[in-house]
This record gives structure tokens, C-alpha cells and sequence, in this order.
């Protein structure tokens, strides 16, 4: 199984659901190298800058551990 374009392929699509506030970035951030993924939301709320981690996965052959967001949870 190809775990790198299958990670790859989920936050993608998981991003593509979007946030509801225009201000607010995705980034989506791919270390193939490390094989560390994440989805951030990154940008500005009322004058403030938010930011943060929504979804982090790490490839650990053979599995696939991850983490998500306290509110995603």
C-alpha cells in the first residue's frame, strides 16, 4: 500500500471541505522525506492572528498514527 499518496489524498480532500471564515489560510504541509502531514489554518480573526494544527498524521510503518484537533474530537 502507498501510505504517502494515500495520507496525501485524505488531508487533501479533508481540507477541500474548507473553512466557513474567509480570512482564515489552509495550508497543507507534505514531509515525504520524514513523512510527517499536516493541515493548518493560518490568518487573521479580528485584528489577531490565529493559527494551529488541525490534523497531523505521521507515517510509523507499518501504521499510520495521528492526531486531531481537540474541537475534531
Amino acid at each position: 500500500m502507498d501510505y504517502r499518496n494515500y495520507v496525501k489524498q485524505v488531508i487533501t480532500e479533508y481540507a477541500q471541505l474548507g473553512s466557513a471564515k474567509d480570512e482564515i489560510e489552509q495550508q497543507l504541509i507534505f514531509d515525504t522525506f520524514g513523512d510527517h502531514y499536516q493541515l493548518m489554518y493560518v490568518g487573521w480573526k479580528n485584528r489577531k492572528r490565529q493559527h494551529g494544527c488541525v490534523l497531523h498524521l505521521d507515517i510509523v510503518l507499518p501504521s499510520v498514527d495521528f492526531g486531531l484537533h481537540p474541537f475534531l474530537n
